[in-house]
Parts: C-alpha cells; structure tokens; sequence
C-alpha cells in the first residue's frame, strides 16, 4: 500500500516535470515568417460618405433609441 503510493508520487512528480520540460523546450515565433512577396507600404481606407436616405434611417433609430432610453427614466 505504500510502496503504491509512493510509486504514484514518483510518477506524478515526474509527469509534471516532463510537461514542464517539454513546454519550456517549445519555443514558438510570435510574427509570422517573412516572405518575398511582403509588402512596405499601405493603402488607407477611403471611405464613403452616407446618402441622405442613410443618414435619416440612422437619425431615426437613434431618435427610437433615445425615446426609449428617457421613459425608462421616468
């Protein structure tokens, strides 16, 4: 019984040690390799500007949102 229990501490101690070896011998590269195709330079985003009918959706549902907000207030 306790020639088991030993033996069950020996063997944890030593699957603990493993995993810390093997996780500590595992490097991992934290950018992606370089490629020749990798580009220097970047283009922005160009952005649109919204329509009208877009603009008065978006005022609407705020104008909903708003309302909504200020009766649970009261």
């Amino acid at each position: 019984m306790e020639r088991n229990r030993i033996f069950s501490k020996i063997t944890a101690a030593f699957a603990i040690l493993m995993t810390l070896f093997l996780s500590a011998a595992c490097g991992y590269a934290e950018l992606p390799p370089r490629t020749s195709d990798a580009t220097s330079s970047y283009l922005t985003p160009t952005g649109t500007f919204p329509t009208q009918e877009e603009k008065d959706i978006q005022k609407a549902a705020k104008d909903e949102y708003n309302s909504f907000i200020n009766n649970q207030k009261q």
